[in-house]
């Protein structure tokens, strides 16, 4: 990878990097319930000579999912068994030590550099540490999501509206969370920055939604409820893309892991929203022996506009929506270069397979190559 990629600028690891429990849920192996098996994971995962060239030559930035603890993680675990607050802890010291320590702080964080005024000067304060953190790189905005330790499914069953994907919303301005932070920061790049590709990265997957979500009967309900994904978390995913609507922010570009399945989706608004440019791209995994147990292409929303799974999603009191379209869909071990072209505004992504030879893909024009795939953005 370094000898045919050593011009990128980054790397990001968008969760599970290491498998603490069990590493399939049919194959009982792999369980951590001791700090010192919990470093092992991470010894195993960063020790071979290829991770750690890799490590060692590029500035790598990193996010936890569910696997750095537990399949399918939420915080409300903690409240309701004694043992999960013990195995909690004993992941969270783990990923401190061997993730968390070397990426931006919050004293790194954009707000420190910037005029604020009203409410969003509480920004400004942050009296605790946080696993999520922004940064930029050649000038374009990076905001890496804590979606796992902030995660709750609350107290209603199968209701969806009381879910929250980044910590329950804040009952005061002075105490921002991270979705407040979030939205000021898409805000405060399309003012200080304007159509500059804006990135957000979200170990869960933005879009596509699965094809059992699809629907509002109880079933598609419930389904959605015990999903991973921002389909579990309506209310989130409204405030961040009314967010994008109101304030029309241009070029955001959701980047996850997480499923087993890579992809491309281009993001569609109704009214408002129509001359936004968004999408979002799916990279997973790096390595994944059991193709056969998830990640399937046809359990994903190719076309939210398709009768047979239609998913539209509702915004701002029903006068808008929010359509998607997906393709590029590959369960082969990748990873993906993106790059950045100012001069045609595109954003071009291609998937590359273990041996480092690009994949063959369905592009947006139906055809079927190995070819990159060219996004074309608004001009910054």
């Amino acid at each position: 990878m370094l000898a045919d990629h050593g011009d990128a600028q980054l790397v990001l690891m968008v969760g599970d990097q290491i498998y603490a429990d069990l590493f399939n849920r049919l194959v009982p192996v792999g369980l951590a319930d001791t700090f010192e098996e919990f470093e092992e994971r991470y010894h195993s995962a960063f020790g071979s000579p290829n991770i750690r060239q890799l490590l060692a030559h590029l500035p790598t930035y990193m996010i936890l999912d569910d696997h750095e603890i537990e399949d399918n993680w939420t915080q409300d675990r903690i409240r309701k068994d004694r043992d999960k607050r013990l195995l909690f802890n004993l992941a969270m010291g783990a990923y401190m030590s061997y993730q968390w320590s070397h990426g931006p702080r919050f004293a790194d964080s954009y707000v420190h550099g910037r005029a604020m005024t009203g409410d969003d000067k509480y920004l400004q304060q942050l009296q605790t540490n946080q696993l999520f953190y922004d940064f930029s790189c050649g000038d374009y905005p990076f905001f890496v999501l804590d979606t796992r330790t902030q995660r709750f499914l609350d107290d209603v069953p199968d209701a969806l509206e009381d879910n929250h994907l980044l910590g329950r919303p804040s009952l005061h301005p002075s105490e921002p969370g991270q979705l407040d932070r979030l939205c000021a920061w898409l805000r405060h790049m399309q003012e200080d920055r304007g159509n500059i590709p804006k990135f957000v990265v979200t170990s869960s997957v933005f879009v596509p939604n699965g094809v059992d979500t699809v629907g509002t009967d109880s079933d598609a309900v419930r389904h959605k409820n015990d999903s991973d994904s921002w389909s579990a978390f309506p209310s989130t995913r409204r405030a961040v893309l009314e967010t994008m609507i109101e304030h029309q922010v241009q070029n955001v570009v959701f980047l996850s892991g997480d499923i087993h399945c890579s992809n491309i989706s281009r993001l569609a608004f109704s009214a408002a929203g129509q001359a936004l440019k968004s999408y979002a791209v799916t990279s997973s995994a790096f390595y994944w022996p059991f193709p056969f147990a998830d990640g399937d292409p046809a359990g994903y929303v190719h076309d939210s506009t398709a009768p047979q799974t239609p998913d539209s999603f509702a915004l701002l009191d029903g006068t808008h929506t929010m359509d998607y379209h997906t393709w590029a869909f590959t369960q082969a071990d990748n990873f993906a270069r993106l790059d950045l072209h100012p001069d045609s505004a595109e954003l071009v992504v291609q998937f590359y397979g273990a041996d480092g030879a690009p994949l063959l893909t369905r592009k947006q024009d139906d055809s079927v190559n190995n070819q990159e795939e060219r996004l074309q953005l608004m001009p910054w």
